[in-house]
């Protein structure tokens, strides 16, 4: 499948030719020297830049920088809140994704507690700490069931773009998601997944990649991911061969 820059705002046209890309997008999306409609380049990947006449008709301010922010993947992220984790720790884990300052994140707490009063502090807690984010908590009622089951249950729930799965009492890093965003939108870098570090259960996962693996295990997930990436890459090596 191919893609091109027909009419988009962002085309650097001269002499009714396209000679570059406001964005820089052309080396990065692998632009081919050919035109579409005799005037644009073709690309052999997706850009979600792309705007046209009619979408920069509606804005106020840089076009770029809005069409950037437009494609900022929304994330959803479990904190996984269970028997032996303290009130405190979570406190510590919540105020770590405050200072990611992230405007597309939601936040779900995945609580299993068993003590009938945890449910409360859990909510009362999220009402004065995250005024800024959009967030829920997911009760666990069945207690037969898994934490990774009730984690992919709570996920699903909503889609985004991409899943965060973090224990409460650990930090993520204040970057964390910018980085992520950065490689997607500014270096246009497809990313699958991204491993957690050292022994950690902190990592992130594609909405769509993670509801078709379903794992049943954090451990399995990780492997799965991992022959995932094995076999894209095998497919990819064949298909240039």
């Amino acid at each position: 499948m191919e893609f091109n820059c027909d009419d988009c705002v962002f085309a650097i046209v001269k002499n009714d030719k396209q000679i570059g890309c406001q964005a820089n997008r052309l080396e990065k999306l692998d632009a081919k020297m050919t035109w579409c409609d005799g005037c644009y380049y073709t690309l052999s990947r997706f850009c979600n830049l792309k705007r046209l006449a009619q979408w920069a008709e509606k804005q106020q301010g840089d076009w770029l920088k809005l069409a950037l922010i437009e494609v900022m993947p929304p994330i959803r992220c479990a904190v996984l809140y269970t028997t032996n984790d303290t009130i405190g720790q979570l406190k510590h884990t919540l105020q770590s994704l405050i200072n990611t300052k992230y405007n597309k994140l939601e936040i779900v707490i995945v609580e299993r507690k068993s003590e009938g009063l945890a449910i409360i502090e859990t909510i009362n807690l999220c009402k004065t700490q995250l005024t800024e984010f959009k967030w829920s908590v997911d009760q666990c009622v069945d207690h037969t069931s898994t934490i990774e089951h009730q984690t992919y249950k709570a996920l699903k729930k909503n889609k985004s773009g991409y899943y965060t799965i973090i224990e409460a009492g650990l930090s993520i890093k204040q970057k964390y998601f910018q980085n992520l965003n950065h490689l997607l939108n500014e270096e246009c870098e497809p990313i699958l997944f991204i491993a957690p570090e050292d022994n950690t259960l902190i990592f992130t996962v594609q909405s769509f990649l993670y509801r078709m693996l379903q794992p049943d295990s954090f451990t399995n997930l990780k492997e799965m991911l991992h022959d995932t990436v094995i076999k894209q890459q095998s497919v990819n090596n064949n298909s240039q061969s």
